[in-house]
């Protein structure tokens, strides 16, 4: 996880809705939802978007439930690096 220790008005922060788990809105037309403290904005660690802490949390503190769709590794590579 990155951590940035900007403000969450910044510029270059997506938009987000008043609730736990923020929605935030993708360049890409898409809802992601996070939780509370985190956000998402563009990264230069990858080409897309990077997970970015506004708030402090506790070593090995779990978010979750993670909503999405498991894929298979062996037919999506787009988050694998070498």
């Amino acid at each position: 996880m990155e951590e940035s220790s900007e403000h969450a008005d910044s510029p270059n922060i997506l938009s987000r809705s008043p609730s736990s788990s923020h929605l935030l809105h993708a360049d890409r037309g898409e809802r992601v939802k996070v939780p509370q403290g985190l956000e998402l904005r563009p990264s230069q660690v990858i080409s897309d978007l990077g997970v970015w802490s506004t708030a402090s949390f506790s070593a090995g503190q779990e978010f979750g439930p993670q909503d999405g769709n498991l894929t298979d590794p062996a037919k999506d590579a787009s988050s694998v690096s070498e």
